[in-house]
């Protein structure tokens, strides 16, 4: 497991230039990896499964904060 700390930092890059570069790159291979049918072997294919799981779990990390939609009673 990572630190809380280098967890922080996962987190706040998304708002630097650097994290929205990376976060480009890492979509725009994604694409790439995730076309299954140019997959010569079985491990690959495997492998690439496992490289899209991991790109996923950094995206659940730099995920920007949402703003919260919250439904206002017109009665508060």
């Amino acid at each position: 497991m990572i630190s809380q700390e280098s967890r922080e930092v996962l987190s706040k890059i998304n708002a630097t230039i650097y994290g929205k570069a990376l976060k480009e790159f890492l979509v725009d291979h994604q694409k790439t990896i995730g076309d299954i049918e140019t997959c010569p072997t079985w491990e690959e294919a495997l492998g690439r499964k496992f490289a899209l799981k991991l790109i996923k779990d950094l995206f659940s990390f730099m995920e920007e904060p949402k703003p919260s939609s919250r439904n206002t009673n017109q009665w508060e």
